[in-house]
């Protein structure tokens, strides 16, 4: 299975659907599905260089961490993360490398903005096959 992202509306909210064969892939995915509602990257080059570490209770409070995260460097450095290497993952923790490319001078399209990741619905689940993720964001 090639992981997929599915795309839902929610009353004034947007979410995803994520799948994927393995955890890691679930997490990449998961915030490379969140930033395609914020920007079109497909045309931008990373060169900023983050290291993320997340630490939580179970995996659907990760799931949470890590986006909102990335949420956090996105809105307070101006960074649209593209690229995701993750050195790490429990279910209690993430470490991970992030490259992104600044948003400067209109060269990333920008398409709406997240206020927040949402705990409504939220969750992480392994349904012997394949992992699968619900995210609600606030928009």
């Amino acid at each position: 299975m090639r992981p997929k992202i599915e795309y839902i509306n929610h009353t004034a909210d947007i979410g995803l659907i994520v799948r994927a064969p393995e955890l890691e892939q679930l997490f990449v995915y998961s915030a490379k599905g969140m930033f395609s509602l914020i920007a079109d990257t497909t045309s931008s080059t990373p060169d900023e260089i983050r290291k993320i570490n997340v630490t939580a209770e179970d995996i659907v409070h990760l799931m949470h961490g890590w986006l909102s995260e990335l949420l956090f460097v996105h809105e307070t450095e101006h960074i649209i993360p593209i690229e995701y290497k993750i050195s790490e993952l429990t279910e209690q923790s993430l470490i991970a490398v992030i490259k992104g490319c600044p948003i400067q001078h209109g060269n990333i399209r920008l398409f709406r903005e997240i206020k927040a990741v949402t705990m409504h619905n939220l969750e992480v689940k392994f349904n012997g096959t394949y992992w699968e993720a619900h995210v609600i964001f606030d928009i």
